[in-house]
């Protein structure tokens, strides 16, 4: 608040043409370094557009535009650089709308700037536009199921994806989207869902139980960062043949012979929400219910300041094999 300043932006009086809509362009966000600004149809491949502005520093600002009314996306990198870090989605600018979008410093969603819409309509003068990107990840964890492809509204975005494996998180913009689990190489598909993706919100989706009973699971992932000195768990129970188990949270090699269970009896499909311990080593066994046989056994696992990691618990992969676990790096 100390450095708090006026801009002042002088345009000449003018009305864009019917059919037209004017848009100007402000850089007010004083923790980020200069960038580059594209502004695209909302459709349009971000790897075919050059930037309308290069090298926008803080406190400057474009000349008026006058662009045809119609549906527009405003994308933002640092400067000479191919990262977006703001994606605005669909835009709409009505005939003889006049627009001053200000990208301003935000603290939630993907992105650490949003679009401010200075507008002249009288209902609506102010509109803020967060970055509308969310992210989602896949894990397959159907035991007995063959490799898989996943695809996104028919199109595959992982191909050849075997079991006990986790996708990277994929970004795409907030919609509803068709999501198919096929067997790889075919068309035939395991699991066809539509799922709602809201934006600044990452997921995980995971194909589930045995494959005559394959079902997706999504879990709304908290990449918020712990507090200092901490790191947070997440465990999902996977394991179709386990059902109910106990489930010991310890320091490594602790005795649980004497210990009551930190979660008890924990269900297929359920997961523990995401738990904020100080950072170190830590041993997750998981045991049959009312027992201390131990069926998963993660050894020591370390946890560093700041991570966020998500346990799956799975089953064998194989007859004659051993129960798994599947530890997936949210952050950090």
């Amino acid at each position: 608040m100390a450095n708090i300043e006026p801009l002042v932006i002088a345009n000449p009086e003018g009305t864009p043409a019917l059919g037209y809509a004017q848009l100007q362009i402000v850089h007010a966000a004083p923790g980020v370094p200069e960038v580059d600004v594209y502004v695209s149809a909302p459709g349009q491949d971000f790897d075919e557009l050059a930037p309308l502005l290069t090298a926008v520093p803080f406190k400057s600002y474009s000349d008026v535009l006058e662009v045809p009314a119609g549906e527009y996306r405003v994308r933002i990198t640092l400067s000479g650089d191919s990262t977006v870090v703001y994606d605005s989605g669909a835009i709409t600018l009505n005939s003889r709308d006049e627009i001053i979008a200000a990208a301003t410093e935000v603290n939630s969603g993907l992105s650490p700037v949003g679009l401010t819409l200075l507008t002249d309509a009288k209902k609506q003068p102010v509109v803020k536009l967060d970055d509308a990107r969310a992210r989602v990840r896949v894990v397959h964890a159907s035991p007995d199921a063959p490799e898989v492809d996943v695809l996104v509204n028919d199109g595959v975005v992982l191909a050849d994806v075997p079991f006990t494996v986790g996708s990277d998180y994929l970004t795409v913009l907030s919609d509803t989207y068709n999501v198919k689990v096929n067997a790889a190489g075919t068309a035939m598909s395991v699991i066809d869902a539509d799922l709602q993706i809201a934006a600044a919100t990452d997921y995980t989706v995971a194909a589930v139980n045995f494959l005559n009973q394959i079902e997706p699971i999504v879990l709304v992932d908290d990449n918020a960062s712990p507090a200092a000195g901490n790191a947070k768990l997440r465990l999902v129970h996977a394991a179709p043949s386990a059902q109910l188990v106990d489930v010991y949270i310890t320091v490594p090699a602790a005795d649980i012979s004497m210990m009551a269970p930190s979660f008890e009896d924990f269900a297929f499909k359920n997961d523990s929400g995401y738990l904020e311990v100080p950072a170190g080593r830590y041993q997750v066994r998981v045991t049959l219910p009312d027992t201390k046989t131990v069926a998963i056994d993660t050894g020591a696992v370390p946890l560093m300041d700041g991570q966020v990691r998500t346990a799956f618990a799975l089953d064998p992969s194989t007859e004659g094999d051993s129960f798994g676990v599947l530890l997936l790096e949210d952050l950090n």
